[in-house]
């Protein structure tokens, strides 16, 4: 994803497949036939794969980043911390 490429995922039905799915960040796949469909679109279509590229940009930033997967981990902690107190 840090690289900006579209997603050729083979599980479909898989967390993966999902994200591929819910952001349009690239393609799901279930035979080498349908692959090789997908390969001919994407050089056939530079547009759509330049917007699947921007969706995984933005994905990635604000899902995937080390700091923001950090500073949702520390906030977490935190939130446990305290709630752990104040039982």
């Amino acid at each position: 994803m840090s690289g900006n490429l579209p997603i050729l995922n083979s599980l479909s039905k898989s967390d993966l497949g999902n994200l591929v799915k819910s952001y349009n960040i690239g393609f799901n796949y279930d035979s080498s036939d349908s692959l090789l469909q997908i390969l001919k679109f994407s050089l056939e279509n530079k547009n759509q794969i330049n917007e699947i590229k921007k969706n995984i940009q933005k994905l990635y930033y604000n899902k995937f980043d080390s700091e923001t997967v950090y500073t949702n981990y520390i906030t977490h902690l935190e939130n446990c911390v305290k709630e752990f107190n104040s039982n």
